[in-house]
């Protein structure tokens, strides 16, 4: 049996297996534990943009950690009936999808992947609208550059056409 316990968020996470011999008799109970604290210091040093969440799941879909932690998110919550855990990791231990929008109204990209040898999924979700604020900013400057060019060009043409219709004038007469 084993099982992942949250005593309270921002207290050890704690990994419970009942041991036992070769002939499946009781012989102990198994422990070790983390302070959430470190997951938290490698969370923070990542860019997931002010709008993205790092999880930590076990499949059971109970929430072992999150960051950024907030009072509606709590540990210890279950999030099994989520696309997640109903669609997507009875499919594949690791992938993506696109989540409707939940609190904050925005949609997300979540990355997923069961840690192999544990089980422990964890999730990385970017709200879409940072994903696309790079490429829409690209996308209009390059799109300014390009009317920019379009224009010189027109102004260019229209000079060559006059100066040829010019000189069709001066042959003429």
């Amino acid at each position: 049996i084993k099982a992942f316990v949250v005593l309270k968020e921002g207290q050890t996470i704690s990994d419970i297996d009942l041991a036992a011999d070769d002939n499946g008799n009781f012989v102990g109970v198994l422990s070790a534990g983390v302070d959430p604290n470190y997951f938290n210091s490698i969370y923070a040093s990542l860019d997931i943009g002010k709008h993205g969440v790092i999880a930590l799941f076990d499949k059971r879909g109970i929430m072992i950690d999150r960051f950024p932690s907030t009072a509606d998110r709590p540990a210890g919550r279950s999030f099994a009936d989520r696309p997640l855990f109903t669609q997507h990791l009875p499919r594949s231990p690791s992938g993506n999808y696109i989540s409707p929008p939940i609190n904050n109204n925005r949609p997300h990209v979540v990355g997923y992947r069961q840690i192999e040898g544990t089980p422990l999924i964890i999730t990385v979700a970017r709200s879409v609208d940072e994903i696309l604020a790079l490429w829409r900013q690209g996308a209009w400057r390059e799109g300014f550059m390009v009317a920019v060019v379009t224009l010189l060009l027109v102004f260019g043409c229209s000079i060559m056409l006059r100066d040829i219709n010019s000189r069709r004038s001066s042959q003429r007469s």
